[in-house]
């Protein structure tokens, strides 16, 4: 069973139009004028590089590099969709058997976080759904 995409957000759906737009009127082998990829910056900048040059059908190497330029942009920040981290609980709560619960968190747009418990530790479970959402915004 294949992965479903989340859907795309109100505003990447709008340069959509105006992208597709531009290239209707035959500028299909022009540059595309710099307010458009602003826009296309700003939108990668917050729903990830590769859904918005997707959704976009722009080149994701020349998007990227945009972004990385960007006045905005923070070492990093080029495409945290599908970026996984995995924390050893073992650092974190000393004597950590490798038994026990596990908790795993996954988002719309991919990130995931896998917390695991050996049942000795308490976990306040709504405050980390809090924390795990508020990251994403």
């Amino acid at each position: 069973m294949g992965r479903r995409s989340a859907a795309l957000p109100a505003s990447v759906s709008r340069l959509r139009v105006r992208v597709e737009r531009w290239r209707e009127r035959g500028a299909k082998r022009g540059r595309m004028p710099e307010e458009l990829w602003a826009a296309a910056v700003s939108l990668a900048q917050a729903h990830g590089l590769y859904r918005v040059a997707r959704a976009l059908r722009l080149d994701y190497g020349s998007l990227k590099k945009r972004v990385e330029r960007s006045p905005d942009s923070e070492p990093g920040d080029t495409d945290d969709v599908g970026r996984f981290v995995e924390i050893d609980a073992r650092h974190l709560v000393p004597g950590l058997a490798s038994s026990g619960a596990v908790v795993e968190l996954l988002d719309a747009e991919g990130t995931k976080l896998v917390v695991r418990l050996s049942g000795r530790e308490s976990l306040d479970v709504p405050a980390l759904v809090e924390a795990f959402r508020r990251h994403r915004s």
